[in-house]
């Protein structure tokens, strides 16, 4: 209604504690930063039941430190920036081209204006699909002029949409909910799924290797998200979500409830992407789930844990109280 927006996620049932609390990875992630680094303050109740407003060691745990830890956050102080007017985009590429495009993707989002925004997704098959969609805070035709040239490096000329949105009609396509209100879009109930999530700490080198590991599959998907741009120019140690130089977070997908598929193709990608993983899709059988999730960050979580949780009241698996 005032013409604003910050950096928030594409799920239409996610809420904006749980994003914000995680990191908070989204669409207008390259050009403003993540949720969490649009926080300035937060309103919260501790563990001794105390209703207080965080203070700066709190407040940097809550920033990336995951949902259900340290403390109930009641309120949050968003910054926020005027909001955009987007280039919406999707390309859809031949099977068998996956290995080529996942490739030039990553090399085309490594030079990308910070404007631009896009996820590759690879589709299990025999072979394997791409997709690539996004969107540019910008004009159609300078996303067409973007889009030209990562096509080129593909080697490939896919059937592609483009089209201008403004913000709220851009998020809403996003969410899946274009031919739904904004309060249908909130309680639009998604099919069953199950995620887990890697982080892509370098670059991939075997792009062949990493579609391989969904060949002959059904029903997964590999989601390449990209990070870089506003995102990178906050340091790792600044909040606590540790992921900043990373250039993307990949999520592997699966339909339906059994997360079999999941772990499999998890464990086949660790040694092709990396180890680390994004603490919003907590998984029960993430190994190391410490370093995966925190990094180096883990260390200061674990004195800031101690400090408003001795008791660890707010306690479970892979919570801050168990580092």
């Amino acid at each position: 209604a005032r013409g604003r927006a910050l950096p928030a996620g594409s799920c239409p049932t996610v809420g904006i504690a749980g994003l914000a609390l995680g990191g908070g990875q989204g669409v207008l992630g390259r050009a403003y930063g993540l949720t969490c680094d649009s926080v300035r303050a937060a309103d919260v109740v501790l563990a001794d039941a105390t209703a207080t407003t965080a203070d700066d060691d709190l407040l940097w745990a809550l920033r990336g430190g995951g949902g259900g830890n340290l403390a109930v956050v009641t309120a949050f102080t968003l910054a926020t920036v005027p909001a955009p007017d987007l280039a919406v985009f999707t390309l859809t590429f031949p099977r068998g081209s996956a290995p080529a495009v996942l490739a030039a993707w990553q090399d085309w989002m490594a030079v990308a204006p910070d404007e631009l925004w896009s996820t590759c997704v690879v589709s299990a098959g025999s072979p394997p699909g791409a997709r690539v969609s996004g969107c540019l805070v910008g004009p159609p035709d300078a996303a067409g002029r973007l889009l030209d040239d990562l096509t080129r490096r593909a080697g490939a000329r896919p059937p592609r949409t483009l089209r201008p949105y403004g913000y709220l009609d851009a998020m809403r396509w996003f969410a899946g909910c274009s031919t739904r209100s904004v309060p249908q879009c909130r309680a639009y109930a998604p099919q069953p799924f199950a995620a887990g999530s890697l982080v892509v700490e370098r670059p991939m080198a075997d792009s062949a290797a990493v579609v391989a590991t969904v060949a002959g599959r059904r029903g997964v998907d590999l989601l390449f998200d990209s990070l870089g741009g506003a995102i990178a120019r906050v340091a790792p140690d600044a909040t606590a979500f540790p992921h900043r130089t990373a250039l993307a977070v990949v999520q592997v997908y699966a339909s339906g409830a059994g997360a079999g598929p999941v772990a499999e193709v998890r464990q086949a990608l660790t040694g092709l992407v990396g180890a680390g993983a994004y603490v919003n899709y907590l998984d029960p059988a993430q190994p190391d789930w410490a370093r995966a999730y925190y990094g180096a960050n883990a260390t200061r979580l674990r004195t800031i844990a101690a400090r408003y949780d001795p008791d660890r009241v707010f306690d479970f698996p892979q919570g801050l109280t168990r580092l």
